[in-house]
């Protein structure tokens, strides 16, 4: 009797645990970065008076696209290029003079790359190299249900793009001009990123 009450505990609880797993495994979600879905926003600023010229990346290439047990874990350590020939501000001949007048005075820089490190649950860094320098960015972030957001604020100077912008500022003198009449292209530039996980 003893022998088929111990038994047919032992039969419950292999039920139960297995069970259990099952529904342990089931429910476990997996988060994977689309990349399609994406997008790198940028605002300039022009004229003494601070006027924003904003536009995107159209491309975003991520080279590891890491999965994990949570959007933090996707985006820790992704690293990823922007093609310079992606720019896109809404207007062909100011993408052209941004392309031939202040990238193309850089080095190697047919492409911007990035590592992003996260740091805890509301700062992290992306350690950025264009015009041959490679430099940590600050940067904030908020994670959601399905994506994160993420903001900068890059100074041009730290990636020695002085020459570059000089270039920029004078092929554009005229509409970097404001009423006082002095042209004006800021090393400060905003970046804000948006990007979504698919949840498997």
């Amino acid at each position: 009797m003893m022998k088929k009450l111990i038994y047919s505990i032992t039969i419950v609880l292999s039920v139960v645990i297995l069970s259990a797993s099952g529904i342990q495994k089931k429910t476990a979600k997996v988060y994977t970065i689309i990349p399609e879905e994406t997008t790198v926003n940028w605002t300039a600023y022009k004229t003494t008076s601070k006027i924003p010229v904003s536009g995107i990346f159209k491309e975003v290439i991520i080279e590891n696209e890491q999965t994990g047990s949570s959007i933090y874990e996707v985006y820790n350590g992704l690293k990823f290029n922007l093609p310079i020939q992606s720019i896109f501000s809404q207007s062909a001949l100011r993408d052209g003079k941004i392309k031939k007048y202040f990238f193309a005075k850089m080095i190697n820089t047919a492409k911007i790359s990035g590592v992003i490190q996260l740091v805890d649950n509301t700062n992290g860094k992306v350690k950025i190299t264009m015009n041959g320098v490679s430099e940590e960015l600050p940067i904030k972030f908020k994670i959601s249900d399905n994506s994160i957001t993420i903001d900068a604020v890059m100074d041009l100077d730290n990636w020695k793009a002085q020459l570059a912008l000089s270039a920029l500022n004078d092929a554009c003198e005229d509409l970097h001009a404001g009423p006082d009449g002095e042209s004006v292209t800021w090393s400060e530039v905003k970046i804000h990123v948006t990007s979504k996980v698919k949840i498997e």
